[in-house]
């Protein structure tokens, strides 16, 4: 762990030093009674994939790693305070959910500590898929994002959400991945054995994307992500994957983040990263996606190119390639896919239906109808 630590370090001089990260400030809190705020998120696909947790309590992870933003589904947040205490609600899809209920309380208890705060705050998610049921997708990532951004757009105003590393720190808390969330595009989220609580957050690397296209085919599975972390970090074979996701991140720092590369490595890593997981017994692909990539093999013997498949906690299948031609022979050849995109961000708006939805069950809570 000590050589973790000091090649996580390392790093992060190297980030800072090259303006690609900046560290989140600090802002002042604003709370009114019954304000409700809003929030979205989007999910991610893993290129240098992530597993494992060292510090479970504020989802500190072993070490970084980098992930594209997709547009596959989408999660709304909205956010009441209230000066009630010891009545936090989360809400998401309808019904409350034990694992983000979990999540999301733990995330503002933390908050709660940290500021001084009195009163509760309450949730109300929604999420909206492009397809019906799919495993490996980055849900849990979108949730997150949009989870933060509505509590910190509620505690701290727009001071607080303009900084988007300070969202993509406390997102974490929610879910890991969700940092990267938060960046978007392209981002890395630093994570290291006992970094900074504060520091540990996500910012895009500035790759350019406009040559990046993708798409998904969706698989469903029962297989949550959440058991995956110690299923992997059981593994013998950990400790190899984790040292060499630094020496990775520090070459690239060294000679620059090139598309290509990180295309190529999501299809490896993905490889790397199930073999933890099979070791005990835990299968992440099933018929469908492994049917699939040989089809994908099959095509990239006769077909010149760049196109590489890859999978999260999957079953589910990512297609990633340079060439959109040569993408979309594949997806024609091969029906089921669906399209993607990188969003962008900074032009969502909150449908006006969530607005009603969620006042609505704001209204239900403090009994004014």
């Amino acid at each position: 762990m000590a050589e973790f630590r000091e090649m996580g370090e390392e790093i992060r001089k190297k980030l800072i030093d090259g303006g690609i990260m900046t560290m989140p400030e600090d802002h002042a809190v604003n709370l009114e009674e019954g304000k409700i705020s809003y929030g979205f998120g989007y999910p991610i696909t893993g290129l240098e994939k992530f597993l494992g947790y060292f510090d479970k309590q504020f989802n500190i992870a072993y070490f970084p790693s980098i992930s594209y933003l997709t547009d596959f589904s989408i999660t709304y947040s909205a956010c009441m305070y209230s000066r009630e205490t010891g009545s936090d609600t989360v809400v998401l899809d309808g019904r409350s959910d034990d694992l983000y209920n979990r999540r999301s309380l733990k995330a503002i208890n933390y908050l709660k500590d940290l500021y001084g705060l009195k009163g509760s705050m309450h949730f109300y998610l929604k999420r909206e898929r492009r397809y019906h049921n799919a495993k490996g997708l980055g849900e849990s990532a979108s949730v997150a994002a949009a989870a933060s951004r509505s509590v910190i757009s509620n505690i701290f105003g727009n001071d607080g959400i303009e900084d988007s590393a300070f969202v993509s720190r406390f997102a974490r808390l929610v879910s890991g991945s969700g940092t990267r969330s938060v960046a978007g595009s392209v981002s890395m989220w630093l994570s290291y054995p006992w970094i900074r609580e504060s520091e540990s957050c996500a910012f895009p690397i500035g790759l350019d994307t406009k040559n990046m296209y993708f798409s998904a085919y969706t698989f469903p599975a029962d297989f949550p992500t959440e058991n995956a972390h110690e299923i992997a970090i059981s593994s013998p074979g950990y400790n190899g994957w984790a040292k060499e996701k630094f020496q990775r991140m520090l070459e690239y720092l060294d000679s620059g983040f090139s598309p290509a590369d990180l295309m190529e490595r999501s299809q490896k890593d993905m490889y790397a990263m199930h073999s933890l997981l099979m070791y005990s017994g835990n299968m992440v692909l099933n018929s469908d996606s492994l049917a699939l990539i040989e089809n994908l093999k099959r095509f990239r013997q006769k077909n010149n190119g760049n196109i590489v498949y890859t999978a999260d906690t999957g079953p589910s299948i990512s297609i990633i390639s340079d060439d959109q031609e040569l993408l979309s022979e594949f997806t024609e050849e091969n029906p089921g896919s669906l399209s993607g995109r990188i969003p962008d961000q900074t032009g969502v708006r909150i449908p006006e239906s969530f607005r009603r939805e969620s006042e609505e069950y704001f209204s239900g809570l403090t009994g004014n109808e």
